[in-house]
């Protein structure tokens, strides 16, 4: 496979909003990338339906609407990230990391150059001769819907200290 791969949740029975929301996404991909756009089942994170993983990038994209669809397989053409503010997540990226590495993306870090370390609650992300350094804890949060009809239920809450940025 020469062109990037996307992968778009639309397992109803898992999530009706992975269905509803998934569907019409899938299609306006496959309008723009054709076969190189597949359905697949549950991909997690359905409060951020309709998710996308686009391979061989490894990142997976929520919230993404059908005009964005076009934009989205062109950055992945290009080996970009579409769009930092709806990454879900980069795989194979522990939590803790994915945040971390959010982070330092929205802070200008380089998507293309950069590497992730991670030594108990510190994170240290380096790309293009920067450093950043980030301390993440895990704690219980509040209620929340996790998915379409669902009952409520608890989320983990990160909490984030970013120690050093050089």
């Amino acid at each position: 496979v020469e062109e990037p791969l996307h992968f778009v949740c639309t397992h109803g029975r898992r999530d009706v909003c992975c269905s509803r929301l998934g569907m019409p996404v899938f299609q306006a991909l496959r309008e723009v990338a054709g076969e190189r756009v597949f359905q697949t089942s549950h991909l997690g994170g359905h409060r951020f339906a309709p998710l996308i993983l686009t391979l061989p990038l490894g990142a997976s994209f929520g919230r993404v609407t059908e005009a964005e669809a076009a934009a989205l397989d062109e950055a992945a053409r290009r080996g970009e990230l579409y769009s930092v503010e709806k990454l879900r997540g980069i795989h194979p990226y522990t939590a803790e990391e994915q945040i971390a590495l959010r982070r330092a993306l929205l802070s200008g870090a380089d998507f293309k150059d950069f590497s992730v370390v991670q030594e108990d609650e510190l994170i240290t992300v380096q790309s293009s001769g920067i450093t950043r350094r980030y301390r993440i804890r895990r704690q219980p949060g509040e209620l929340r819907m996790v998915s379409c009809g669902a009952a409520p239920s608890r989320i983990t809450r990160f909490i984030v200290d970013e120690l050093q940025h050089e």
